[in-house]
């Protein structure tokens, strides 16, 4: 995910700085009884921390290009695909 970043002018490594701050929101929200979607909590996250970021998309071009990335990532081995759902793949970037 950190190329996704880079790719819109925004620190590679504000990608892990994004991913705890979405488990961050996402568990709070959990907490709260207030379920939002993954999708939304994490552009909504992006738009908090790209807002101070010189990039070379607009705000909105950006979120959807990081967003996006997330369709291409590869799910890990252990994931049972056979549930009839879509899983979506999420790392914590640990091996």
């Amino acid at each position: 995910m950190g190329t996704r970043f880079s790719e819109v002018g925004a620190p590679a490594a504000m990608a892990k700085l994004w991913f705890a701050t979405l488990l961050r929101d996402g568990f709070a929200l959990a907490a709260s009884a207030d379920n939002g979607s993954f999708a939304a909590i994490g552009a909504n996250v992006l738009r908090e921390l790209l807002g101070g970021v010189e990039l070379n998309h607009d705000l909105d071009g950006a979120v959807d290009h990081i967003m996006n990335g997330m369709a291409g990532l590869e799910l890990h081995p252990d994931v049972p695909t056979e549930s009839g759902h879509s899983p979506l793949p999420v790392s914590d970037s640990s091996p």
